[in-house]
């Protein structure tokens, strides 16, 4: 069981960082979309008042170029989805955080003896299908934000940060330290 487990492990890892990761750019884009609306709202309100202000203080020419830059970065919004992009980022991370539900639900299930050996088995690779199909369909993450998700997971999430074998204390104290090599016959 105890391979099962560490396999329900890193999968509710892979999810947990991946719906970090999706969650981080949800935010991402939903603040550049608030950012340029806002740009949007500011250059068009101008506009607008400087019709009201006497001729000989404004330039209508001015105006109009600052109108044209307010429609541009308009359609800018519009064609470069940002609002679907968020939403599609937010779907993906509510899908994700079922699956981690699901895995941390698997681990406590198989932890209290409540699955055998072949329900287990067989829930696991539901699971990792699961998984792997919603990899498939959601939008790619870079690495780069998936290392930095990870790291923000692995912080918030301890007890599934380490899917090392666990030990006898005997043999972990004549196993080799990790990554310095002791131990090691030359």
């Amino acid at each position: 069981m105890k391979d099962l487990i560490d396999k329900t492990k890193a999968i509710a890892r892979m999810a947990g960082q991946t719906e970090y990761a999706q969650a981080r750019l949800a935010k991402r884009f939903s603040r550049l979309n608030f950012l340029i609306a806002w740009i949007i709202i500011g250059m068009t309100a101008s506009v607008g008042i400087s019709h009201f202000a006497p001729y000989g203080y404004t330039d209508p020419a001015i105006a109009a170029f600052v109108a044209l830059g307010a429609a541009a970065l308009g359609i800018i919004l519009r064609v470069s989805g940002i609002t679907a992009r968020t939403t599609g980022h937010r779907v993906a991370e509510t899908q994700y955080s079922r699956v981690r539900r699901d895995a941390d639900m698997l681990i406590l299930k198989m932890r209290g003896g409540d699955l055998s050996r072949a329900e287990a088995l067989s829930t696991v690779e539901n699971l990792n299908t699961t998984l792997c199909d919603l990899i498939a369909r959601t939008t790619p993450v870079s690495n780069r934000m998936l290392r930095r998700a990870g790291k923000k997971f692995d912080k918030a999430n301890p007890e599934i940060r380490h899917t090392l074998p666990e030990m006898e204390p005997s043999d972990f104290l004549r196993a080799a330290a990790p990554n310095t090599g002791a131990g090691r016959k030359q």
